[in-house]
């Protein structure tokens, strides 16, 4: 049997709480000394310290327990803290995290473990310049005509190059 003095303070603290709450004597025991005393090394301590950073920064705090568990699963894939912290930030910002009033954010574990790190939201689509159809931009509609062949110097009014380039988009499709 051990001694009293070779438990750590933290430890008799526990087993006296669990004691009354249990309703059992000093003496019998109910849970290993170990899981009232775990001591963290410093890699696991750090790890702790970058799961709460993580944490503070993702906007959903959903699940807090399944997160964790998704950061220590995902510790040998997931690039360093601050860069991953700098990517949450540009996911928090797009369109489909913003909908809905964040109904559209995932929980963190599933966050995690989809490597969603690695998304990319940025969609580059043919033929949109500007956030808008290349018909409705001055520089759509010069691309659009070099692609086709057409150049603005052939024509005496922008207008009239803008209709040749329509036109020619129109039989080219």
């Amino acid at each position: 049997m051990e001694k009293e003095e070779d438990k750590g303070e933290a430890c008799r603290g526990w087993e006296a709480i669990e004691n009354l709450v249990l309703g059992q004597s000093p003496s019998v025991k109910r849970f290993p000394k170990k899981l009232h005393c775990k001591t963290f090394t410093n890699s696991e301590e750090k790890n702790v310290d970058d799961f709460d950073k993580f944490w503070a920064a993702y906007p959903k705090k959903v699940s807090k327990a399944d997160a964790r568990k998704a950061w220590v699963q995902t510790k040998h894939l997931r690039p360093d803290t601050e860069s991953l912290i700098k990517t949450l930030m540009d996911h928090c910002r797009t369109e489909q995290w913003m909908a809905n009033g964040g109904s559209y954010i995932p929980y963190a574990a599933t966050w995690l473990r989809g490597e969603r790190w690695e998304d990319v939201y940025e969609v580059n689509l043919p033929g949109v310049v500007n956030d808008k159809p290349w018909h409705e931009t001055a520089t759509g509609i010069e691309a659009k005509g070099r692609e086709l062949g057409i150049f603005s110097d052939q024509f005496k009014h922008f207008q009239e190059f803008r209709a040749a380039v329509i036109k020619a988009s129109m039989k080219a499709a």
